[in-house]
């Protein structure tokens, strides 16, 4: 449970539901009301306990004691060409992270940060260049979702923790974030709407599925090891093939798959022999298991790669599509803003080197 350290209340967006029925009974108060107040702060989205109208006023008085209800506050809005939106929020610390808003025909989906920062120091992602500051809490993560679903006529579809952060390095925050949103009487967003992106923290990979059914993806961006020891560095502690073996055991219900998202950078993996590489990781872990997203290289100031040409990323795509393979040519979106793949940055928070 998360505290506010100045007066010692519980931050009750931090609970998921099983934990806000535990935390009622601890305050000698029945489980049920956990319901009730799940619904006014997801369905309702109230502000305040006073809001709560059908908790008894003693009830209500006694959690305005105890708990609070977190917010966070945008900073600034940025709109693309293409009407991805980017927001940036500022946290109770004044820490900055940022969100984005991706919308297309059927669905609008929200990319979302789980740490100030990142530690895992991918070459082409402009985020590592900010280090890692701190994990974001769970209501920081749920607060994401919840403030830009108050945006007029926004409806969010889609989830996916491609933000800021490696969410498996703040485990449990995601977590129980994620069963916020998957909870019926939280976000109520379907398992198949919310997922988790992963640079390959390997030990944290398949507890994820024993703790919450989203959808996995991982970044997997290299068709070697000597490519990923150089964009990824954690590859020289979990390697393509420990991966492999891990992706293998990892439970799928039917029609469910795993996506790889490659992003193909200029004369380091946009080679046809590179596409093979990646056919051949495919069928191990199992071709009808895996959806790959080509995603091109976004260019941005201080990273020293480039995007390919045009006729490499369609070749690449080709191939793999020719022999079976899930694949889907990612493109752009809100590049104009530095919104896209591997572009969110505060860049007063840039490490210097």
């Amino acid at each position: 449970m998360e505290s506010n350290l100045e007066n010692n209340k519980i931050d009750i967006k931090s609970l998921t539901l099983e934990d806000m029925r535990n935390w009622f009974e601890s305050i000698k108060e029945k489980s049920f009301h956990a319901n009730q107040v799940y619904r006014w702060l997801y369905i309702q989205k109230v502000k305040s306990f006073e809001e709560m109208t059908n908790l008894s006023k003693s009830l209500r008085e006694k959690l305005i004691d105890l708990a609070y209800i977190s917010h966070i506050d945008t900073d600034f809005l940025a709109t693309s060409k293409d009407g991805t939106v980017k927001i940036r929020y500022r946290l109770n610390d004044g820490e900055l992270i940022e969100s984005v808003l991706i919308p297309d025909s059927k669905r609008l989906t929200i990319c979302i940060s789980s740490q100030v920062g990142c530690a895992v120091g991918c070459e082409f992602c402009f985020t590592a260049k900010m280090g890692i500051r701190r994990n974001l809490t769970v209501s920081e993560i749920v607060n994401q979702v919840l403030i830009a679903s108050e945006m007029d006529g926004v409806e969010i579809t889609n989830i996916v923790f491609m933000g800021m952060g490696e969410p498996l390095n703040n485990f449990d925050n995601v977590v129980a974030a994620s069963k916020i949103f998957l909870s019926d009487r939280g976000l109520n967003f379907s398992k198949r709407k919310v997922v988790v992106s992963t640079s390959g923290v390997l030990n944290n990979i398949l507890r994820l599925r024993d703790e919450v059914p989203v959808r996995l993806a991982l970044s997997l961006n290299s068709s070697t090891n000597k490519q990923r020891d150089r964009l990824i560095p954690i590859n020289k502690k979990w390697n393509i093939e420990s991966l492999i073996d891990a992706l293998k055991k990892f439970p799928l219900e039917p029609k469910e798959s795993i996506t790889l998202e490659y992003v193909i950078i200029k004369d380091i993996n946009d080679t046809l022999d590179d596409a093979k590489n990646v056919l051949n990781i495919v069928k191990q872990i199992g071709i009808k298991n895996i959806k790959v997203n080509v995603i091109p290289f976004n260019e941005h100031d201080g990273i020293n790669f480039s995007r390919p040409s045009e006729k490499n990323i369609e070749k690449f795509h080709t191939y793999l599509f020719a022999k079976g393979v899930d694949v889907l040519y990612r493109r752009s979106r809100g590049d104009d803003i530095g919104a896209a793949c591997g572009q969110l940055v505060v860049p007063e928070l840039i490490v210097k080197l």
